[in-house]
């Protein structure tokens, strides 16, 4: 039996660009030797994400471009998938530990 926590991406943003291993481009700008905070500002095509999970609790929140707005799309949490559609100004809060895609 294969063994599903090997499979899922630990992003620990204590180490230098955690958040490229799961997004097609590098952040625009990020927090450097910030204690206990980090920020990024990112600017992504329309894209998937692998499983993973979050040493830092995490809030998302969305600048979406005016060509995006409303944009339909899937958030699997804790192994539970939700339909939902994103829109500039929504915010989502990610658990640390949780997996995520």
């Amino acid at each position: 039996m294969r063994n599903l926590k090997s499979s899922v991406k630990l992003l620990d943003y204590c180490q230098e660009s955690a958040s490229d291993q799961i997004v097609p481009q590098p952040a625009v700008l990020r927090s450097l030797g910030w204690d206990g905070l980090h920020l990024e500002l990112h600017q992504q095509p329309t894209f998937a994400t692998d499983k993973h999970h979050h040493t830092m609790h995490v809030l998302a929140y969305g600048l979406v471009g005016l060509s995006h707005r409303n944009a339909p799309g899937v958030r699997s949490l804790d192994g539970k998938q939700v339909r939902e559609r994103r829109s500039a100004g929504d915010i989502a809060i990610i658990p640390a530990g949780i997996t995520h895609s």
